[in-house]
């Protein structure tokens, strides 16, 4: 437990001189105020404001203090963010009195009068170099190691362990088949030098038949010791030099390739997502309602769309950014003119993502209902509703998606005929 004088220490390191450590642009708006481009949404001039030692963004809503934003930053919790603030070290006698994760205690001493505090606990932060794409040889082999493991899923004998997991998350063949899936036997674990090996589902990214990335997921989470010494738990890795930068995943489903000259896009709804299996689930629902969806693949990378991005996306008629949190759903929303947000429900307390929903078959009328709150006109309503029955027609829908498209029919005037 941290003591709270230490967390108060913490919030009030000069905001300014640390966002300025990360070499973020910002100039004086006026006397006390700083403002500059959000580096939360990643957009703008003066949207992301700085004042009183607090910082808050106009269009997406980050807000915060510098903890907060070192939690970001860092993506670290709420303790090792104070520590790193304050270089405070926990010891036996402090741990007996001072507050956990933020929430104090009665015999917590009384802080002192905030006075901003200059900022020591980083070191000096370079811009980020800019990743290389893979070489043509890197791009030989990680599409010869994704040809065999989707060799292996489709039709081998140990390719079984891989269709029981997808199958086991409600997705199926043709979905394998068209997003190109395999399945590795002997992936290696994150920080064990090729020493531990487990099953995983291999996801190749591609981009004009070219693979530049692959991610493997495991079959279940694992918790293991590391080389290191280090006990370490994860649910999926990469191929060494695999390149997710400026990419989305899922191009190679799309109904047109993003650089085919044609205006298909504009009569079509293209969902925007986090994770490639989330990606699987709405193409597998929503495919057949003429509908596209590309992923972002980690939350950090909805923060950073590229302008071709935003240039392919243009050409659809209406684009649904779908992020699991509403902060990060707004970032995207921001980048992209005309777009319409949702984030993923919680009933009962619990998140459900797509893959989720498909599986209790709650992903088309969760889709559909979103469709039609983003309409705009009766022409889109329409459209929306004789996709939907035409999936229908198809035996491609769930009950919920048919209950939406009663609901358009009534906007409609359809139900009196």
């Amino acid at each position: 437990m941290i003591p709270q004088h230490i967390i108060d220490q913490a919030r009030t390191v000069d905001l300014v001189a640390l966002i300025q450590r990360y070499q973020w642009p910002l100039k004086t708006e006026s006397h006390g105020s700083k403002c500059g481009p959000c580096p939360f949404c990643n957009g703008g001039e003066d949207r992301f404001w700085v004042r009183d030692n607090r910082y808050k963004c106009r269009v997406c809503g980050a807000t915060g203090t510098p903890v907060d934003f070192v939690m970001w930053r860092e993506r670290m919790d709420f303790p090792e963010a104070v520590k790193m603030l304050t270089s405070y070290v926990e010891t036996p006698e402090t741990a007996l009195n001072g507050v956990q994760n933020g929430k104090g205690y009665k015999d917590a001493p009384k802080p002192q009068k905030p006075q901003f505090t200059p900022f020591q606990g980083l070191p000096q932060v370079q811009p980020a170099q800019r990743k290389e794409p893979p070489t043509a040889q890197w791009i030989a082999e990680a599409t010869a190691i994704a040809e065999q493991c989707h060799e292996r899923l489709v039709s081998a004998d140990d390719g079984q362990p891989g269709r029981d997991y997808l199958t086991g998350r409600g997705i199926t063949e043709s979905a394998w088949l068209a997003f190109g899936l395999g399945f590795h036997a002997a992936c290696p674990l994150p920080g064990t030098n090729g020493k531990q090996l487990q099953s995983a589902i291999c996801i190749p990214w591609q981009r004009g038949g070219k693979v530049l990335a692959i991610r493997y997921r495991f079959l279940k989470l694992h918790t293991y010791t590391d080389v290191d010494g280090k006990e370490r738990k994860a649910k999926q890795t990469a191929r060494p030099g695999s390149y997710f930068t400026d990419y989305l995943y899922g191009g190679h489903a799309l109904t047109l390739p993003p650089c085919a000259d044609s205006r298909i896009e504009a009569l079509r709804t293209l969902i925007l997502c986090e994770g490639e299996l989330n990606a699987l689930s709405i193409w597998q629902v929503a495919g057949g309602w003429r509908w596209d969806v590309l992923s972002v693949g980690s939350e950090s990378q909805a923060q950073h769309i590229t302008p071709a991005m935003i240039d392919y996306a243009r050409k659809f008629e209406r684009v649904i950014c779908w992020m699991d949190r509403a902060e990060v759903a707004k970032a995207a929303m921001a980048q992209i003119p005309g777009s319409y947000g949702i984030t993923s429900p919680t009933p009962e307390g619990s998140k459900l993502d797509a893959n989720d929903m498909l599986k209790r078959g709650l992903l088309g009328g969760f889709l559909a209902e979103a469709r039609r709150q983003a309409c705009e006109s009766d022409t889109e309503r329409t459209r929306l509703y004789w996709n939907i029955m035409d999936a229908f027609d198809q035996g491609q829908l769930d009950e919920g998606a048919l209950v939406v498209a009663a609901k358009l029919a009534g906007q409609l005037g359809l139900d009196k005929d």
